[in-house]
């Protein structure tokens, strides 16, 4: 009696790891590598200038490049490693050491994402939707991109946040009742900038999280000794790290000065008479007070901007203006002498807010928050 054949069952290839479509896995490597490195750039810009003892300010600090490096062999790793699998997912996710650098780039972005929460402080509605809006906006897009292709996905984003951009304007002109030329130019590409950045740590969560689903789910194995140490290097280095990133903080913090920083002059301008210069007293959460002006609001973020824009160039500036700003400040002891001050100050005040003022249109109300008490 024959014995019967039995056919093999077919094998069944796993699903990809990654996206199928060259134009996601371009924008997931996008976001992993250069969107992420221009966010821990311009986080810059929310270092703390004085002990203020604020706990965001520690936040900022440990997100600061200058403490963040610390984390780069790590991050380093997590992004090559997620640059091998979306050049050959079927090559590289047989392989565990690369499969170890998705799921602690996970980690590490969801490191990133709480510390960048908390160093913003209190989030708004906008800041809320900043961070969830790739849990929507991602499966929608994958859906509308299978449903009618990439191509009429892509020029259906852009025709909607045109819509909703030049929506923006007519509003702002309505209530303005100004249309200035500039902002069809530096609104939509500081808005774009601004949200891609400051959302990269939780697109980069997202990305990394999914991708580790994926891997574990159809191409993980089970955990050898050599695995389990490597596992355990790479813990351990990840402790090493926080501990050095702490140690470098708290170092940064001890050497920033005691009393906030002043725009000199203008802070001795607003000591004029009140009626002339405009000015009222706050307290500072140190418990100091300060006598505080529209025109001293106004130089500080006029300053403030230089610092994004160019750092060298506000460092230099900075420099001087803090070996002749000081000397200068401490001989305007009489109102009358401050009064003078704010006038010679006025035009410095009035260029500074009209460039900016095409820049972001909002700029007098955010002047105003700062040195509130």
């Amino acid at each position: 009696m024959e014995t019967p054949i039995v056919s093999p069952e077919p094998q069944v290839t796993p699903p990809l790891p990654v996206p199928q479509s060259i134009f996601w896995r371009l924008f997931q490597g996008f976001v992993v590598t250069v969107l992420t490195l221009s966010a821990f750039l311009v986080i810059s810009i929310f270092e703390p200038e004085w002990q203020d003892g604020r706990f965001q300010s520690y936040v900022s600090l440990l997100l600061s490049t200058k403490t963040s490096w610390i984390f780069a062999p790590l991050i380093g790793y997590s992004s090559l490693t997620f640059l091998f699998l979306l050049s050959a997912p079927m090559k590289w996710a047989q392989e565990f050491w690369v499969r170890l650098g998705i799921y602690t780039g996970a980690l590490l972005g969801l490191q990133f994402t709480v510390l960048a929460l908390l160093a913003l402080g209190d989030p708004t509605w906008l800041a809320l939707l900043i961070w969830f809006a790739p849990l929507l906006a991602w499966p929608i897009l994958r859906w509308l991109a299978k449903k009618i292709g990439v191509k009429w996905t892509v020029l259906g984003v852009l025709v909607l946040a045109a819509f909703f951009y030049f929506g923006y304007l007519l509003f702002e002109a309505i209530r303005d009742r100004s249309f200035p030329p500039a902002y069809a130019f530096s609104t939509p590409f500081l808005f774009l900038m601004g949200f891609l950045i400051a959302s990269a740590p939780f697109w980069v969560l997202l990305i990394m999280s999914t991708t580790s689903y994926r891997l574990l789910k159809y191409y993980e194995t089970r955990l050898t000794l050599p695995r389990g140490l490597g596992v355990l290097a790479w813990l351990s280095g990840f402790a090493a790290s926080w501990s050095l990133a702490i140690l470098r903080m708290l170092q940064l913090y001890s050497e920033l000065p005691t009393q906030p920083p002043d725009c000199y002059i203008a802070t001795a301008a607003a000591n004029g008479h009140p009626r002339f210069v405009g000015s009222h007293e706050v307290t500072l959460t140190s418990g100091a007070h300060l006598q505080v002006n529209a025109q001293l609001q106004r130089l500080k973020c006029a300053e403030l901007a230089l610092k994004a824009v160019a750092p060298h160039l506000h460092g230099l500036l900075r420099a001087t203006y803090d070996a002749l700003g000081r000397p200068l400040a401490r001989r305007m002891t009489n109102p009358f002498v401050a009064d003078t001050a704010y006038l010679l100050l006025k035009p410095f005040e009035w260029i500074s807010i009209f460039v900016l003022r095409w820049i972001v249109p909002e700029i007098n109300i955010h002047a105003q928050k700062l040195y509130r008490s």
